[in-house]
């Protein structure tokens, strides 16, 4: 199973977007802004396991700085180069190797890549394609300790004439402006409190989802029935799934990489367990998480207890494209009564 990327860190990094200042040069067109970086990272997180344009590494910064609307990539020209060994290497920078080696990597020659997360100690996560013949987007942690050869990051930058666009707010004039706000399951599509999942094709034989197996199964009233949505801090519009029965596990549902089937699995805050309830009208939602979301898919309910050995996943929710999917992919929140 290909896990998607553990986000915890990358968010806390936002402060340092607005430190060292020497290090950043933030003041206008034609110079870093910090939130050319923020929007390249998006742009990464949200295409993992997606081919960029040709498949070559090149393809990825291009595409996430024309994203950003920075300054287009040219040759290998990705914005402003500085001294990446004494300066601070800012989440959503570009790297360019020519020939160069890393202990962690081996030798690298002409190869792009743009930093997700900077760790500290010079080690990197890194978002690139065309590594090792896989010609899509790949998540890689390199060590730049003992590297060697050329090297060059870069900063995004404003393309010359250009004004950063204001960064959307949601603040009020009495709410401090770092307090995230606090988000509302129902307004979001998900039921406040506990509730059960079932879908269109499978709500007239009374199945619901069950966690533990995770299937559709007949309604027994059973704690791994009762599923609950928790907002996910700094990420509008996202949750956390899991059931009373494995919320003390710290469970969640998790999307797979979407040529698998969804699973239960420990929460370390991967974007593969980032649900969104998207309106499918009829009182009826479709379900994704932040990388799917790109790939146009959504989870499918599948054929439940009814599922044989020759079933897909036998039986396993698993993650379809929107345009293709049929009822079993449309989703209906049953709310527990109130007591």
């Amino acid at each position: 199973m290909i896990r998607t990327l553990n986000l915890a860190t990358v968010f806390a990094l936002t402060a340092m977007f607005a430190v060292n200042a020497s290090a950043q040069n933030i003041v206008g067109p034609g110079q870093p802004h910090n939130d050319l970086n923020k929007k390249v990272v998006q742009f990464c997180l949200s295409n993992e396991g997606k081919t960029i344009d040709r498949g070559e590494c090149w393809d990825v910064a291009a595409a996430a700085l024309k994203y950003a609307d920075a300054k287009h990539a040219v040759d290998f020209d990705f914005g402003q180069k500085y001294d990446w060994r004494s300066q601070q290497i800012l989440p959503g920078d570009i790297i360019q190797f020519g020939v160069s080696k890393l202990e962690s990597s081996g030798q690298i020659t002409q190869h792009t890549a743009v930093v997700l997360e900077n760790q500290g100690n010079k080690k990197l996560r890194v978002a690139h394609q065309n590594v090792g013949g896989k010609r899509f987007i790949v998540f890689e942690v390199m060590d730049f300790n003992t590297a060697t050869g050329q090297i060059d990051f870069s900063h995004p930058v404003l393309p010359q004439g250009a004004s950063p666009r204001p960064a959307a707010t949601t603040t009020t004039p009495t709410t401090p402006a770092m307090q995230p706000k606090k988000q509302d399951a129902a307004k979001a599509g998900f039921p406040e409190g506990y509730f059960q999942l079932t879908t269109k094709s499978g709500e007239n034989q009374k199945l619901v989802l069950e966690s533990a197996p995770l299937i559709l199964q007949p309604n027994g009233n059973f704690t791994g029935m009762w599923w609950k949505a928790t907002p996910i801090e700094n990420m509008a519009g996202y949750f956390y799934l899991t059931s009373q029965f494995l919320a003390e596990k710290n469970q969640v549902l998790e999307s797979s990489d979407g040529n698998n089937s969804a699973v239960m699995v420990l929460n370390e805050k991967y974007s593969g367990t980032m649900w969104k309830a998207v309106p499918a009208g009829d009182g009826y939602f479709h379900l994704t998480t932040l990388p799917m979301e790109s790939q146009n898919k959504v989870l499918n309910g599948n054929v439940g207890k009814d599922a044989g050995a020759s079933a897909v996943f036998q039986g396993t929710p698993y993650m379809v494209d929107k345009n293709s999917a049929g009822p079993g992919a449309l989703w209906k929140f049953i709310p527990r009564p109130r007591e």
